[in-house]
């Protein structure tokens, strides 16, 4: 019930998202929380996006570049 309240109230937030490097610069894939144990990417990064009824759109650009660290099956 919470996360239906959350999506109505338009807000910033910070996402982590997974890149992965295509014609020499990175494309975001997806959000930190969709992959999958065994999936590899290039980079993640932290993402500004404003999100309102379950859409987000970035704004900005991406900051704290990192290397991926791949989830390990438990």
């Amino acid at each position: 019930m919470m996360n239906f309240i959350k999506s109505l109230i338009p807000r910033w937030t910070l996402d982590t998202v997974a890149l992965q490097e295509a014609h020499g610069s990175y494309e975001i894939v997806c959000v930190i929380e969709d992959v999958r144990p065994g999936e590899t990417f290039d980079a993640v990064c932290d993402l500004r996006v404003f999100t309102w009824f379950l859409w987000s759109w970035p704004d900005g650009e991406p900051i704290n570049l990192r290397a991926f660290t791949p989830k390990v099956n438990a």
